[in-house]
């Protein structure tokens, strides 16, 4: 188990381990983005949890930013197993990235609500990220980075009760997807709707 009173010991147990796990060239990468993911993340939830199982979460978040078109939200539902991804959980995973926006945590915890799944563990870290031509990340920094030319996006990660079942898994991602695609249109109408609000006021 992950044994640590402070921080910075939690994160000094996590660097030995992606030393030992991570090639040399991609380790530093890794380590920045380790500070920046469990920066907010609540200690008492990684006392329940041994250092495998952490650094499971965090190769798995690292894996799921290195894509993102920066259109519709990134989606991924499933059930971690050693076998299939290199790391297991007694939980279902969701992770979604999406251009950072209001109402992204809350839509996801409604619609789980909804669905009357039990969730366990939320967790959202803003990125600044500068991607290639074919969303390939290319660099990333913490949110409050000074980096204007960085786009903003949100990494979203969930822990539900684990099912297996294929077509729940498949139905969620896809009622996750088109939840979010409305999320963002309300997104995008309400500036230019509060915009006009305002000059209407003013006049």
């Amino acid at each position: 188990m992950v044994v640590a009173n402070n921080r910075e010991t939690f994160m000094d147990q996590l660097q030995r381990e992606i030393a030992g796990s991570v090639r040399s060239d991609e380790q530093e990468r890794v380590n920045r983005f380790a500070r920046l993911f469990f920066r907010s993340f609540p200690l008492e939830e990684l006392h329940t949890r041994d250092m495998v199982s952490v650094a499971g979460i965090l190769y798995a978040c690292w894996s799921f930013l290195q894509d993102f078109e920066g259109g519709h939200a990134r989606i991924k539902v499933f059930s971690p197993t050693l076998e299939a991804d290199g790391w297991s959980s007694r939980r279902t995973v969701i992770q979604v990235l999406s251009r950072d926006m209001p109402f992204l945590v809350g839509s996801l915890m409604g619609e789980l609500n909804r669905r009357e799944v039990d969730i366990h563990s939320i967790h959202s870290t803003v990125v600044r990220t500068s991607r290639g031509e074919d969303g390939r990340l290319l660099d990333f920094k913490g949110r409050h980075a000074p980096a204007p030319d960085f786009a903003e996006e949100s990494l979203v990660y969930l822990e539900i009760s684990r099912n297996t079942d294929a077509r729940f898994l498949a139905d969620l991602s896809s009622s996750i997807s088109t939840l979010l695609e409305e999320v963002a249109v309300v997104v995008d109408n309400w500036a230019p709707m509060a915009e006009q609000g305002r000059s209407a006021y003013d006049e």
